[in-house]
């Protein structure tokens, strides 16, 4: 056999071989059970017995010696495991009071390392307790993993559903259980004392269902309740219950009014709901008419509870087919919707999943520079140590023993970030509750818990093993004669540089990833800020009202009571001009229909998806929208005249042009433009600028404006709930014209309240507020490692400086020149930072392709931003290593050399 061969044999028979104390205690249990044996035979050999008959006697007497060996064997192993376990323990406890008065020893060190991974932890916790809450936790429900999204998409576009598609869908599904459809609802309570405008959802009855809830107090809304012609009932939200009823436990069976109506009140929903699905304060019947199954029009949103153990995909493929089959009505475009169905948490959190998760991964990076950064104080700290530990390993301390020992170490400095880290955390998940500039579902209930505790600990341990890993690997190797001697010490620094390079150069890339993050974000705020959205977004107030459908049950008092509320804003001095409108530019929720020109054949290759906005004349002039070509809608534009509209020029270009639409005519086969389900023709008259409604980034969608005497009653009673936004431009102090506002709507009735007063330039401002925290956010971070980076380079090349100090005095000495000293420092600290740089370009390049969606208007391969970060890391690194270079070039050639 080969030495190579014998020397693995004998390090598996080392490996499997009983410990020393375990086989010391087999050998004394044979002994005594031989000896015992021994002495049985003797006797029964004395009382006349052959030697064999003996011998076979003692072990009969005995029972079975080898189990008996057995046993014993197992007690004293037992017994000698609990003993080493106890000085093992004890050993522990010591490690753990050696650590601490050694790290007391070092209050410097101390106290650097644990604020540096503290404030790391902490971030990183509070980010992560918004993320769990918004987007990892399961809805507070039972089997909510069941419920899903249905959504259907149309050439990536995404939907919304119709009554005829929940009609269909709930009577022929077989991958879904049950399916219920919602829409967004708002009402006028004068319950609190005073009118307040809240938000709530009109639901089918089967809504409940799907969700598995059950209300704290009284009963859900049901198939009964769902009925077009039934009494008027609601189930308010705990808030809702708590903030306007008292908490009032008899609430059950009272009547409320909602919009002036009486509605009984038939349940309290429990708290846990509050938030989680949205902001609704109560939910009534959706209660839609047989004549709506047959309606295509997009305004609902769908849910469904899987049937167990199908798949989502599978009843999306379903529910795909279910579509085709309704036939062409059901095809946008000329083409069938796909649909998907994602988990409903995941639906509600679409929207803010990336930039949450981007934040997450920010300060977790932030967290590794400030790991590299420890470790790098911790190697520097550990060549002081060096002796000591040689010491100790002379007087018969083991490899594994020191191992333990700095491990230990280590841990207890991790244990006190993460307590740290728990304390920063409280505050930062306060903070980022009360600044993120997103109406996230549930992200109040992002809290300091258990998880987020657990994350913390966990976090401490997985850092203090990250800031110990360099040094006890370099500690492995040290030269422990040579120590004791006092030598080898530009050897075991060496080593030590080494490490501390490469710690350098991944802080470097850490960094570099942050800083083209932050840079690309900025970009593309200014790319997004140069975006015309379509309107003034200067001297224009906007704000909503909604006429209670009890008190205005005919379409022409609504009408007629919109107009009088009009005149008397137009009235109020100062103001220029006012109109309403039926949604709000960057809102993105006008409902759409497909339109095409009336002197072709009516198909879905012919016709055109166009968003409607119900409007009063001087609306365009009211919110600086440019008329292009043709005339403004007219007062005489009323339910008596021809129906006309305006479109906007995206509509115009799919019509023909934006000269050549005006005076042709087109029609729709949506319900609400029929007349006894004939098409009703619309004589085009106008072509206005197209105004961004999905917000900056997606690109204006055709849109027809129609006036507010001409819309039928489909449109007032589901789509917009008989709510207006009125648009008013004036000069002066905006408080006293929202006041002014509020004056002209009491005059016509004191019930309607004003809310959601807003100029447009801050309703622009809030479309933009997700990418202004993001860019804001990762740019601290960006700043923030950035400032470790810049910490630990100039700590590494002060360190090195220092040891190169008796070089630095040879080469003065010989004739070097100061400068040709600090080059030479500098040139050495610079390599791990173009290492760094250059991988980490590559890994931002990456994280850019991977993230593509969050920039806009700038490539994820940027060169602007990628220079930028390269050119302020490497001034930043420059400075870093100059500092330390040009403190040791002044040190005295004698001085430098008598150091030594």
């Amino acid at each position: 056999m080969s030495a190579r061969g014998a020397g693995g044999d004998r390090r598996w028979r080392k490996l499997f071989r009983l410990p020393e104390g375990r086989r010391q205690a087999a050998v004394d249990v044979a002994r005594e059970i031989q000896h015992h044996l021994d002495l049985c035979t003797n006797d029964l050999i004395t009382a006349g017995l052959s030697p064999d008959a003996a011998r076979a006697e003692s072990r009969r007497r005995f029972g079975d010696p080898e189990g008996t060996a057995a046993e014993c064997r197992t007690i004293e192993g037992e017994r000698q495991e609990h003993v080493r376990r106890r000085e093992w323990l004890q050993g522990v406890r010591q490690d753990i009071g050696y650590a601490l008065r050694t790290l007391r020893r070092a209050p410097g060190f101390t106290i650097a390392a644990v604020l540096t991974l503290g404030l790391g932890i902490g971030a990183t916790t509070a980010m992560f307790s918004v993320v769990d809450a918004v987007l990892l936790r399961p809805l507070p429900f039972p089997g909510s993993e069941r419920v899903v999204a249905l959504v259907p998409y149309s050439a990536g576009v995404e939907q919304r559903g119709s009554p005829a598609l929940l009609a269909a869908w709930g009577e022929q599904s077989r991958s879904l259980e049950l399916i219920a459809a919602m829409t967004e609802r708002f009402a006028t309570i004068l319950d609190g004392g005073g009118a307040e405008r809240i938000g709530g959802a009109a639901v089918s009855g089967r809504f409940f269902d799907v969700l598995a809830l059950r209300p704290a107090l009284g009963r859900p809304l049901g198939p009964a309740d769902d009925q077009p012609g039934r009494p008027a009932v609601v189930v308010l939200s705990h808030a809702l219950w708590t903030r306007t009823y008292g908490a009032d436990p008899g609430i059950v069976g009272r009547t409320v009014r909602f919009d002036g109506a009486g509605h009984t009140v038939i349940g309290v929903m429990p708290a846990r709901l509050d938030g989680a699905i949205g902001a609704m304060d109560f939910w009534v019947p959706l209660a839609l008419p047989i004549s709506q199954r047959e309606n295509f029009t997009p305004y609902l949103t769908l849910v469904g509870r899987l049937v167990p153990g199908i798949e989502a995909t599978v009843a999306a493929r379903e529910l795909e087919d279910l579509t085709v089959r309704l036939g062409a009505r059901a095809a946008k475009d000329g083409v069938f919707p796909t649909i998907s169905a994602p988990r409903l948490h995941q639906q509600l959190a679409d929207d803010y999943s990336r930039p949450l998760r981007l934040m997450l991964t920010a300060v977790g990076v932030v967290l590794l520079i400030g790991c590299a950064n420890v470790a790098i104080l911790v190697l520097a700290r550990s060549v002081g140590r060096a002796r000591e530990l040689a010491v100790r390993a002379s007087l018969g301390a083991g490899q594994g023993r020191l191992v333990r020992q700095l491990a230990v170490e280590h841990l207890v400095i991790g244990a006190l970030a993460a307590g740290c880290g728990i304390l920063v955390a409280a505050l930062c998940t306060r903070a980022l509750i009360s600044t993120i500039p997103m109406e996230i579902p549930r992200l109040a209930d992002a809290q300091l818990d258990l998880r987020a505790l657990v994350v913390a600990a966990t976090l401490g341990v997985v850092t203090s093993l990250l800031c110990g890993v360099a040094p006890l690997l370099h500690q492995r190797r040290l030269p422990i004669r040579a120590l004791l001697q006092g030598g080898t010490r530009g050897s075991t620094d060496h080593r030590g540089d080494q490490w501390r390079r490469m710690l350098v150069g991944a802080e470097v890339a850490l960094v570099v990833v942050l800083l083209t993050g932050a840079g690309l974000l900025i970009r593309t705020a200014t790319a997004l800020g140069r975006v015309d959205p379509g309107f003034d977004v200067g001297g224009v107030l906007t704000a909503r009202l909604a006429l209670p459908q009890r008190d205005y049950p005919e379409l022409n008092r609504t009408v007629l009571a919109y107009d009088a509320m009009l005149a008397a804003v137009r009235s109020q001095p100062g103001i220029t001009s006012a109109a309403l409108v039926s949604r709000v530019p960057l809102g993105g929720s006008a409902t759409s229909i497909d339109v095409a020109l009336a002197d072709v054949p009516f198909s879905r290759l012919s016709a055109v998806n166009a968003a409607l906005r119900i409007t009063s004349p001087d609306y365009f002039r009211s919110i600086g929208v440019p008329l292009l070509a043709g005339r403004d809608l007219r007062q005489t534009d009323d339910a008596g005249a021809a129906s006309v509209v305006v479109v906007n020029a995206s509509l115009a270009r799919h019509l023909g042009g934006e000269t050549a639409v005006i005076g042709r005519r087109i029609r729709s086969d949506n319900s609400a433009f029929a007349v006894n389900g004939v098409p009703r023709e619309m004589e085009i008259v106008g072509v206005v600028g197209d105004v961004l409604d999905g917000g900056l980034r997606v690109a204006a969608q055709p849109e027809f404006y129609a006036p507010l005497g001409q819309v039928d009653e489909e449109p007032w009673n589901y789509w917009i709930g008989r709510e207006m936004l009125l648009v008013a431009r004036a000069g002066g102090d905006q408080a006293q014209l929202a006041a002014a506002l509020r004056r002209a709507v009491a005059s016509v009735d004191p019930r309607v309240p004003l809310y959601d007063v807003r100029t447009t330039g801050e309703r622009l401002s809030r479309s933009l507020a997700v990418e202004r925290f993001t860019t804001y956010l990762l740019a601290l971070l960006g700043a923030l490692g950035l400032g470790l980076a810049a910490l630990g380079i100039n700590g590494v090349v002060a360190y090195s400086a220092t040891q190169r100090t008796r070089e630095i005095g040879v080469r003065l000495a010989l004739g070097a020149t100061a400068s040709q000293a600090i080059g030479l420092i500098v040139r050495q600290g610079m390599r791990p930072v173009i290492i760094g740089l250059v991988v980490g370009l590559g890994a931002a390049a990456l994280m850019a392709r991977a993230v593509a969606g969050m920039f806009f208007g700038v490539s994820p391969l940027d060169p602007v931003s990628l220079f930028w970060a390269a050119s302020l890391l490497t001034g930043v690194s420059l400075l870093a290593c100059y500092g330390p270079a040009r403190r040791i070039a002044r040190v005295e050639p004698a001085s430098a050399l008598r150091s030594e």
